[in-house]
């Protein structure tokens, strides 16, 4: 058997050039076990977000050098329902528990899924990002920046106020890590955006969601390897 040679135009790797915030929150008396909280109050947090009608796909917490930021409300003209969202994003779903029996919690971060049960009481969450902007290599040359996500659930409702300060030290630490890891400097480009925060102890709706992150809406391609 032969085979023949194919030229080939290749394209390179895919990058965002224009990202935007996204903060939403959500509560439903409705839910189906083993984890409640979805659809509705998922559904709800996504719709308070304004990205309901995309097909979200998440991913990890690498931003480009050459990303430009805008309001979410700059972004939505071109929104296209049905249409796939990329996101770096944090997100917690939970149910209302007084610590009496087993209940699910479901987290999203770093571009992974995960759901556990805990027999902890569980009353308030919240979820929350940092960004670092304008990373500064070791000859001072900018290459690009970084999310940090944190998720939170909380058996006492501490309260937005205090929850924002828990997920600051977190946001901070990670970041710092992030960079000191690499080698790496900040040029004073951090940005902790405001919790998005749901009291499940308050009312009859008892299953909550909440998310914070970054959407992308516009993309280019990387140099591509010279393929023949």
């Amino acid at each position: 058997m032969t085979t023949k040679n194919v030229s080939v135009n290749a394209v390179g790797a895919r990058y965002p050039t224009v990202g935007f915030p996204i903060s939403g929150k959500g509560t439903s008396s409705l839910g189906q076990p083993p984890q409640p909280y979805e659809t509705f109050s998922y559904d709800v947090a996504l719709y308070d977000a304004k990205i309901a009608d995309f097909n979200i796909v998440p991913y990890s917490s690498v931003l480009p050098k050459d990303l430009s930021m805008i309001d979410i409300d700059e972004a939505a003209p071109y929104f296209f329902h049905g249409a796939v969202l990329e996101v770096i994003y944090a997100m917690v779903g939970a149910t209302y528990s007084e610590g009496t029996g087993k209940t699910n919690v479901r987290f999203r971060h770093h571009g992974y899924e995960k759901a556990i049960e805990t027999t902890d009481a569980v009353k308030a969450a919240g979820a929350c990002i940092g960004m670092e902007l304008g990373v500064l290599d070791d000859q001072g040359n900018e290459v690009g920046g970084y999310v940090a996500e944190y998720v939170g659930i909380y058996p006492d409702n501490p309260g937005l106020a205090t929850a924002q300060g828990y997920a600051n030290t977190a946001l901070n630490q990670s970041l710092d890590h992030i960079l000191s890891l690499r080698g790496f400097k900040s040029s004073g480009k951090r940005h902790i955006v405001d919790m998005s925060y749901v009291d499940l102890d308050a009312g009859d709706n008892k299953n909550g969601s909440v998310i914070s992150g970054l959407g992308f809406l516009n993309f280019a391609n990387a140099l591509a390897y010279p393929q023949k």
